[in-house]
């Protein structure tokens, strides 16, 4: 339609979309932002989206950002399921990716119906820490 603004340009992102392109335009947010890789990766072996030798490659990488990486290219070669899933694991672990906050607002992210059924589990030992200040 002329004169209509796309949902791409006005920076919203609705579920129905995909999210291997999510993934791919805000690789290198994510890169940055991404600290606890843990929490990611507990939570995708948990729901068979990873298995223990997939977790033992991205682990020898030297860096978290090299890790981040890793796992960026195993979820998307997985496909829009699992796709879907490390961003709903990035969206529901609030504490340990609070850095990402205003990305989610950003992009008005909802999960698709059939993720978010999926449990998350907040791994980040961090938490354990946070008990300790009080």
């Amino acid at each position: 339609k002329e004169g209509s603004v796309s949902c791409c340009e006005m920076g919203s992102y609705r579920s129905e979309d995909s999210h291997l392109k999510l993934l791919t335009s805000h690789r290198e947010l994510l890169v940055e932002q991404v600290k606890n890789t843990q929490c990611v990766l507990d939570n995708l072996q948990m729901n068979g989206f990873i298995c223990t030798e997939d977790i033992e490659i991205i682990q020898r990488s030297s860096t978290k950002t090299d890790q981040v990486r890793k796992i960026l290219e195993l979820v998307q070669s997985k496909g829009e399921e699992c796709s879907a899933y490390f961003v709903h694991v990035l969206h529901e672990a609030y504490d340990a990716y609070i850095d990402l906050r205003p990305w989610f607002e950003e992009i008005r992210y909802t999960p698709l119906d059939t993720i978010s059924v999926i449990p998350v589990v907040n791994t980040d030992p961090s938490e354990y820490f946070h008990l300790n200040d009080i």
